[in-house]
């Protein structure tokens, strides 16, 4: 199945911590071959824009995933922190901590500018 991300889901995915995305992305992966198979149903949420969607919650990474299948499509909603549902949050980038300040910076300025490549 093909892979889409939703607008704000995007955003979000490039907020997340780099010492989460390697395990973000596999799950991601897994979901492009086993969607229908993997997954909780959100049925029991009131809101009716959980219908039809299902999350993965990745516990280690304390990450989630909310995504539903359209036509062949796996569109990707929501990647937030486990504990945030409605709302995103800056960069963490604690994860580069043990880096001395100029090659933190230097691999902070990297990521970002092939963000904005990938993204145009």
């Amino acid at each position: 199945m093909a892979i889409r991300f939703d607008a704000g889901a995007a955003q979000e995915y490039w907020q997340l911590d780099i010492s989460v995305l390697d395990e973000v992305n596999q799950a991601i992966d897994e979901l492009s071959y086993r969607a229908n198979e993997v997954g909780e149903e959100l049925s029991h949420y009131s809101d009716p824009k959980c219908a039809c969607c299902k999350e993965i919650t990745l516990k280690e990474a304390g990450i989630r995933i909310v995504f539903r299948i359209t036509n062949d499509v796996v569109e990707i909603l929501r990647v937030v922190p486990a504990s945030k549902i409605m709302t995103s949050e800056a960069p963490n980038y604690t994860a580069l901590d043990h880096f001395p300040g100029n090659h933190r910076n230097e691999f902070i300025l990297a990521i970002q500018k092939w963000k904005q490549e990938y993204e145009h």
